[in-house]
């Protein structure tokens, strides 16, 4: 085993549930976020060598998993005159908690992603998702600055 393959090996092992929870609270179903987190490991081995040297290499693979997903909802809201956009909730012992993940189902798409995804992420911005600039102004891809948006 190349040292690569070992490295990708480690970071798979210790990766794989904490990313494929937080695909789950931005899913609300278990089957298409083990399928989605699959799916951007699979993405992150194919480009390792620039992923491993991303600053935050798990947020890498939650973030391709929920673009997957939404590229995926949009090609199908193209397919068909109506696309369902309500979640199912996972049965209990999915490993997280049914009434998060219900409560999740209640609330805009928009802020739904905001909250499945780590509030320390760094933004194209710069800054963290929920930081501000030194003006008191929401970032650019900020969790305020979309929280904002969520009723609109």
């Amino acid at each position: 085993m190349s040292r690569e393959q070992r490295e990708f090996s480690e970071f798979f092992q210790a990766s794989w549930d904490p990313c494929l929870r937080a695909v789950l609270a931005g899913t609300g179903d278990p089957q298409q976020a083990e399928e989605l987190a699959a799916e951007a490991f699979a993405r992150a081995w194919a480009s390792w060598r620039k992923v491993s040297r991303h600053p935050a290499p798990r947020a890498w693979v939650v973030r391709t998993a929920l673009n997957t997903g939404k590229s995926r909802w949009r090609g199908a809201a193209g397919n068909s005159r109506s696309v369902t956009t309500t979640r199912p909730c996972p049965p209990a012992g999915a490993g997280v908690d049914a009434a998060l993940l219900a409560a999740l189902t209640l609330i805009d798409k928009n802020a739904h992603t905001c909250t499945s995804t780590p509030p320390t992420a760094p933004t194209s911005g710069g800054g963290a998702l929920l930081g501000r600039h030194s003006s008191g102004a929401p970032g650019p891809g900020s969790v305020s600055q979309w929280s904002g948006r969520s009723g609109s």
